[in-house]
């Protein structure tokens, strides 16, 4: 096994850290999605699919750090990653708000 220097052990280190990390809000927007599925049956599909796009995007906004060093020069549709993770974020936020919107809408049965 070839000796590994400081600075990778401490960039894989940190690069774990991040990793795990981005998994908590991902874990959250499940737990919300069984919670709000089984709670409410008129807008709960609706809150649960909203509350799940919100986990999502934190898990992404968390991740990012870890794709802005691990490829900085990494283009996705001629975007950087961190414009591609910004909209990606800002289009599933603003979905979530939509379908929480709908869902509030909706008459309870």
């Amino acid at each position: 096994m070839p000796p590994v220097d400081q600075q990778r052990k401490a960039d894989t280190r940190w690069s774990l850290t991040w990793s795990v990390l981005s998994y908590i809000p991902v874990v959250a927007g499940i737990a919300w999605f069984i919670f709000a599925w089984n709670q409410w049956p008129g807008p709960g599909p609706l809150l649960a699919v909203s509350g799940l796009m919100v986990g999502l995007s934190a898990s992404s906004a968390l991740f990012l750090p870890l794709l802005r060093r691990l490829v900085p020069t990494r283009r996705v549709l001629g975007m950087s990653i961190s414009a591609y993770t910004y909209i990606s974020i800002g289009a599933a936020i603003a979905m979530a708000v939509v379908l929480a919107v709908v869902a509030f809408l909706i008459p309870l049965k």
